[in-house]
């Protein structure tokens, strides 16, 4: 297998967005593992300036190719369609070049949105794509998946839906969850310090949720539970308070609700680390939510030694059991408080949970799943 590898992703790089630690992630894993690979992205006119190395904290740079496109994304969906397909003949272009140069590579993709990578199946190269959601038939997403050397999907729900409605081999597709960067969870936690730092109680239990405001994800949960448990201390990290407010239309000028908005990206593992409770929600009344996203955050969670609490959905119970994690049912405000209540009076079962997450995690690293994923890729050639 080449070891040359293009990965093409359609987004602002580097950002503090999920999907773009990912990709990071993804192709330092690639980088430390041999593989000389360059990310392709739109040159974008907000742009952070900052290395990726330094951003994400990563062990190697990564070496990116920011393509010129028509950078129209703040005039609404038109425009990011438009900027999209500008990304597609940018990156059309390149990879037409670096073939007439005689060189011989493996493309990468992944689904940022659900359209822009479908011209890698145009550029009659082995390609492999990454899949975080179901895809509905068109004839676009049937050519590139039948074109494609391999499929990765990050469940076995996304999995089975899509070898049925694009009659494909369950052979082509591998199911690999999201990673967790090991190394940055080998420092001693300082649990007091960081609490003192941002003056959050150590005498009172801290519950934190980690992550984005998205309608999808079922942010009225906490609507609740935030006045049902004024005893315990409620934080958010990548929320502000403004933010949460506008997605529940709720106001939360509670004394035991915490805001600390987006904070750098290599925080996350101190941030974690301070909470009693780690949250990952989702909703039943989002189709993504429920059936699909397995957030990355959920793997970085299981490294960390902390009480896990997550929603039921099959999206996440497809990846975790009852032996590493505590389930809430989801959409139930009574459930998702009683559940809280019953992790923190039971800190023997939290202590033994906690314990089997963490020996789950040891197996989940950025470098075991590129290794899995470039193997079957591997043998597919």
């Amino acid at each position: 297998m080449n070891k040359k590898i293009y990965y093409i992703a359609h987004c602002r790089f580097p950002s503090e967005r999920a999907h773009a630690i990912q990709v990071a992630k993804m192709i330092e894993a690639m980088s430390l593992n041999g593989f000389e690979v360059e990310l392709i992205v739109p040159d974008r006119e907000n742009a952070i300036s900052q290395s990726p190395k330094n951003f994400y904290g990563l062990q190697t740079d990564i070496l990116v190719k920011y393509l010129k496109i028509c950078d129209l994304y703040r005039f609404g969906k038109l425009g990011y369609r438009l900027s999209g397909l500008s990304f597609i003949l940018a990156y059309r272009r390149f990879i037409k070049e670096r073939q007439k140069a005689g060189e011989k590579f493996l493309l990468y993709t992944i689904d940022m949105d659900q359209f822009s990578l479908i011209g890698v199946s145009f550029l009659h190269t082995p390609f492999v794509v990454e899949v975080h959601d179901a895809k509905k038939y068109s004839w676009i997403f049937n050519r590139m998946f039948k074109r494609a050397t391999a499929i990765l999907t990050i469940n076995n729900l996304i999995k089975n839906e899509i070898v049925k409605t694009f009659s494909l081999s369950s052979e082509k597709v591998l199911v690999q969850p999201n990673g967790i960067d090991l190394q940055m969870f080998s420092k001693p936690a300082d649990k007091a310090a960081w609490r003192g730092k941002w003056s959050i109680l150590l005498n009172r239990p801290f519950v934190l949720y980690v992550g984005k405001c998205y309608d999808w994800k079922g942010l009225e949960i906490f609507d609740q539970a935030l006045k049902a448990l004024p005893e315990i201390n409620f934080g958010f990290v990548g929320c502000s308070k403004g933010e949460v407010e506008k997605m529940t239309g709720q106001k939360y000028d509670l004394p035991n609700v915490l805001f600390f908005s987006q904070r750098p990206y290599t925080e996350m593992v101190d941030w974690m680390r301070s909470a009693d409770i780690l949250l990952v929600i989702g909703t039943k009344k989002n189709e993504y939510s429920y059936y699909h996203t397995s957030p990355m955050k959920l793997f970085e969670y299981l490294a960390t030694g902390v009480p896990i609490l997550v929603a039921d959905t099959p999206a996440i119970k497809d990846m975790v059991s009852e032996k590493e994690v505590f389930f809430y049912q989801a959409d139930n405000s009574e459930s998702f408080v009683s559940s809280i209540r019953k992790i923190i009076s039971d800190q023997k079962t939290a202590g033994l949970r906690s314990a089997e997450a963490l020996n789950l995690a040891g197996k989940l690293s950025w470098s075991s799943r590129v290794l899995l994923v470039l193997n079957f890729v591997k043998n597919k050639l």
